[in-house]
């Protein structure tokens, strides 16, 4: 008698072969999550260091960097005004990556407070593809944002072409809602529109110091939504651009 020969799988072997998958699968996705994470955890703590190391160089050179006055007695490299705000040097200052701006990170590095390689960008690079910090100074943030007047970081600078940055919001590298929840959350209070941290889908100074071209659509879920506006983390489109203040203070 012919022994009869089986085709296909079994049942168990089809279900060993549908974990195997899930564990893939899973894996998959905990490996964009770790890569996420430690994308914000990087960013974060490059602020954190900037900060701090900002505090040091005053304390040491009793000026901030970019703006010192006697910079070239320091060997830091060009002066600045040491009028406290930093600008591109411009009449009035546009932004530009000129001036005190370009000499905030030189002047850190020349201190040894920082160790970025400002010879392959000229600000530092955050682990997004292209994208670096810069500094700017708003003179005069619009009424509806309620955002104090300062210096800040922008962390959407597009190290290909910064000199137009951050006046032209066309050379901004965006990042997604849940990446800018998760740095805001861990510098600030993890609300786009208020505290240090701001989370919005453009923004740009114009020539007077005023913050220009600011929105909201996409970062933030609207005010009918969520009152305080929350971050659309629903979302994986790059939507934000991140505004961070100088610490008062330091």
């Amino acid at each position: 008698m012919k022994e009869r020969v089986q085709n296909g799988f079994t049942l168990v072997e089809m279900s060993i072969v549908v974990l195997v998958i899930g564990f893939i699968v899973g894996a998959i996705f905990v490996g964009i999550d770790m890569r996420k994470n430690a994308q914000i955890h990087k960013i974060s703590a490059k602020i954190q260091l900037f900060e701090t190391s900002r505090a040091g160089f005053h304390k040491k050179y009793y000026c901030y960097p970019g703006d010192c006055p006697n910079a070239t007695n320091y060997g830091l490299g060009a002066n600045g005004d040491g009028n406290g705000i930093i600008t591109d040097g411009g009449s009035p200052p546009a932004a530009l990556f000129t001036g005190e701006i370009l000499n905030y990170w030189q002047h850190l590095v020349a201190g040894n407070f920082i160790s970025e390689d400002l010879q392959t960008a000229q600000c530092p690079l955050i682990g997004i593809t292209n994208a670096c910090i810069s500094v700017a100074y708003v003179a005069s943030p619009p009424p509806q944002l309620t955002q104090p007047s300062g210096n800040f970081y922008l962390l959407n600078t597009d190290a290909r072409n910064p000199n137009t940055l951050p006046a032209n919001p066309r050379n901004l590298i965006r990042i997604t809602p849940e990446m800018m929840f998760g740095i805001d959350t861990k510098l600030d209070d993890g609300f786009p529109l208020q505290g240090e941290v701001r989370g919005y889908t453009s923004a740009g100074v114009d020539g007077s110091g005023t913050l220009q071209r600011f929105g909201f659509a996409g970062c933030s879920l609207p005010l009918a939504v969520a009152n305080p506006r929350t971050y659309d983390i629903t979302t994986d489109d790059t939507l934000c651009v991140g505004v961070v203040a100088f610490r008062r203070g330091l």
